[in-house]
C-alpha cells in the first residue's frame, strides 16, 4: 500500500524467513569458532514494520509527493483504488482471499469497496 500511496517512490518489499542447509552450516560454523575461543554472537534481529491503511483510505499516489515519482508512470501503474481492494488484489495473488458468495451493490458501494467485516460475514 505505501508503494502504492507514494506513486512507487517506497517500493514494497519482501520477508521472508529461510532455514537452508548453508545456514545450517553457518551456525555449525560459528559454533566451532565459540568453541575454539573465538568471540562470536550466535543470534542477530531482523526488524520489520508491518502496517495497514484504513480500509476505505484512497491510496493513490500523493499529489504532495509529485516531485518524487513520475506522474505519468505511476498514474498507469498505480490505478485509483481503496486500502480493502489493494488488500483484496495481494490476498488474491497468494491464495489468502475469502471466498465471497456475494455482497450486494447498495447506494454506490460496490463489492470492491466495501469493507472486510462485510465480506467474512457474508462468507458464514
Amino acid at each position: 500500500m505505501f508503494e502504492h500511496i507514494t506513486g512507487g517512490y517506497v517500493l514494497a518489499g519482501y520477508h521472508e524467513v529461510m532455514y537452508t542447509e548453508a545456514t545450517k552450516a553457518a551456525l555449525e560454523k560459528a559454533r566451532q569458532e565459540i568453541q575454539e575461543g573465538k568471540n562470536r554472537v550466535l543470534w542477530r534481529v531482523s526488524s520489520t514494520l508491518f502496517s495497514h491503511i484504513r480500509y476505505d483510505v484512497d491510496l493513490s499516489p500523493m499529489p504532495e509527493m509529485v516531485g518524487f515519482y513520475d506522474e505519468a508512470e505511476a498514474k498507469a501503474k498505480y490505478r485509483k483504488m481503496t486500502a480493502h481492494e489493494k488488500l483484496m488484489e495481494e490476498l488474491t495473488a497468494i491464495n489468502l482471499a475469502p471466498a465471497v458468495k456475494s455482497v450486494a451493490n447498495t447506494e454506490g458501494v460496490s463489492a470492491e469497496s466495501s469493507s472486510l467485516a462485510q465480506q467474512m460475514v457474508s462468507t458464514m
